[in-house]
């Protein structure tokens, strides 16, 4: 999202997130040293310390995002915005994955594009933690871009429980910047150089 600052551009990056995991419950987003104004380089946020929301019912959220401020000459889009450089999020339930939604372009794994990690046929009353994960969350299920809004929109349909009847619409509301201002949707390499 555009600003006129540095630190304006991360704040109306930052206001629609906080938003759209406010349906889950209570949320604190850090950031990394420098998050707020410093150009050139990655910062990251992490949710509540890196600790994620857990809800009732053993339901369990986490997100984290890395980013850049950068300047953004195109008329509307700047003169500062922020773009998205990686994302991991994690829906789990009783200490079992149910789904990882990552993008990790510089990451160690081979895969670079947005991808999925799906448990199938977990029972979890019977996976106990420890117990080694199934195949089936290892594998890498390419993907589009997967906003936080998405993420969080996928706990709560999966069953998470929500502290806002109108969830739905609060995340619509917060993703439409995003899908806005961003620069890609599928696939990274798509995105325009700027």
């Amino acid at each position: 999202m555009p600003g006129n600052s540095p630190q304006e551009a991360v704040e109306a990056f930052l206001l629609p997130l906080q938003r759209a995991i406010g349906c889950l419950g209570q949320n604190k987003i850090t950031l990394s040293p420098g998050g707020r104004g410093q150009l050139g380089r990655t910062h990251a946020w992490t949710l509540n310390g890196d600790h994620g929301v857990t809800r009732k019912g053993g339901w369990h959220f986490e997100a984290q995002m890395y980013y850049e401020i950068i300047t953004d000459e195109r008329p509307g889009y700047g003169p500062y915005r922020v773009t998205t450089r990686a994302y991991r999020y994690r829906i789990a339930r009783s200490a079992v994955d149910i789904a990882r939604i990552h993008w990790h372009p510089k990451g160690k794994s081979d895969e670079k594009r947005p991808h999925l990690h799906l448990a199938l046929n977990i029972d979890p009353g019977k996976w106990r933690p420890g117990d080694p994960m199934p195949d089936t969350i290892k594998e890498h299920l390419p993907s589009g871009r997967m906003t936080l809004e998405d993420a969080v929109g996928w706990a709560i349909s999966l069953g998470m429980p929500t502290v806002r009847d109108d969830w739905a619409t609060v995340l619509a509301e917060c993703q439409a910047p995003h899908l806005q201002y961003r620069s890609w949707s599928q696939d990274p390499t798509e995105a325009a150089t700027i």
